[in-house]
């Protein structure tokens, strides 16, 4: 991927504390987000939680190279807890989103 262009990435949440009136308004919760190649993982997750007009904070991770979610065979990327070295899911860190490009 080239850091000067310009990529189109569908998102989809699978899972979240959603309320149900959004629930009902958006059956199935995906953004398509545009973004360059030099920004970082972390810059695609404000722009998700921006996109679904989140307001509180949480952990997060993507997961590249899978068709389901949670797969242990995924490269995963994740904002790593303060002081952690599990994951969200309880399993041995993944990369970081700080510095890892799209």
């Amino acid at each position: 991927m080239k850091a000067d262009e310009l990529y189109t990435i569908k998102a989809r949440m699978i899972m979240g504390r959603i309320t149900e009136k959004f629930f009902e308004e958006n059956p199935v919760v995906s953004r398509t987000i545009e973004i360059k190649g030099s920004q970082t993982l972390k810059a695609l997750h404000y722009t998700i939680f921006d996109s679904v007009e989140f307001f509180d904070e949480h952990l997060y991770a993507f997961e590249i190279g899978v068709k389901k979610p949670f797969s242990k065979s995924a490269t995963r990327y994740e904002l790593r807890p303060p002081g952690g070295e599990r994951g969200i899911w309880g399993e041995k860190m993944g990369r970081g989103v700080t510095q890892t490009k799209i």
